[in-house]
């Protein structure tokens, strides 16, 4: 009866067991590299791509964005619901938020039309010079390290994109009074389209997959790595069907 009894408890434990394990060799990892520790919610800050006033009953006056930020916030929230579960969004638009962004932050959209980007961006480059990195996101012109990543206007087919360049940075939230606790993800593109195409390929291609995961955590660590991606997208019909990741640079905390 002791017998039946123990090896009745081994089995209840061994699904546990294994949960636990899975849980140390896939999930932890990817927390542990993408940092986003503080059981706050994370503000996520969206493009502003026009404010307008409804044709239709009453004449509200309102901000709109592109599909790109759309899907983007997607990604971001399947990333989420699969690997914290207590955390949750909230969403804002860029050119309306009047609070501080103080905890973890997720910016979506350059800074052409988001003045959180404009400012990040502003804040990343005077703390990393050695990169100089300069984005004009008016002109679609992007230089790192003196090499450079232009958009070209004529990749279009029906007014869509059939390419982009994107620019994903990963690093300390500098609106926060304490920056090294808290963090902040940049993924844009120079078209709405290749904003959801960075989203894609930061939260389902490298934190939603082992291979991707295990090919970038070589080139910039494991443990909370501040560090800036160039990607190339390629887009059908609005739909990003090829990431290439051009480079990746590791940079101080």
């Amino acid at each position: 009866m002791d017998f039946v009894s123990l090896a009745v408890g081994v089995i209840g434990v061994v699904p546990t067991l294994i949960i636990f394990l899975k849980y140390l060799s896939t999930k932890l990892p990817v927390k542990k590299f993408v940092g986003l520790n503080s059981p706050d919610p994370i503000d996520v800050l969206i493009t502003t791509s026009s404010v307008t006033k409804s044709s239709k009953g009453a004449k509200v006056v309102r901000s709109t964005t592109g599909i790109g930020q759309v899907q983007g916030v997607a990604y971001l929230s399947k990333f989420i619901g699969l690997f914290y579960k207590n955390k949750s969004t909230k969403i804002h638009m860029g050119n309306d938020i009047n609070v501080r962004p103080k905890k973890d932050l997720v910016l979506l959209g350059g800074p052409a039309k988001n003045d959180y980007s404009k400012r990040f961006i502003e804040y990343f480059c005077a703390k990393n010079q050695s990169l100089a990195l300069r984005l004009n996101d008016e002109l679609s012109q992007l230089e790192i390290q003196g090499e450079c990543y232009d958009f070209d206007q004529s990749n279009l087919e029906r007014g869509k994109p059939t390419s982009d360049i994107g620019l994903v940075i990963c690093w300390n939230n500098p609106f926060s009074p304490k920056p090294s606790d808290f963090r902040a993800i940049y993924c844009a593109g120079f078209t709405s389209f290749g904003t959801s195409g960075c989203a894609m390929w930061l939260f389902n291609d490298v934190l939603g997959r082992k291979q991707g995961f295990r090919e970038l955590t070589e080139q910039v660590g494991k443990k909370i790595p501040n560090f800036v991606a160039i990607l190339d997208m390629k887009i059908i019909n609005g739909g990003v069907v090829g990431i290439e990741l051009k480079k990746a640079i590791a940079v101080p905390t």
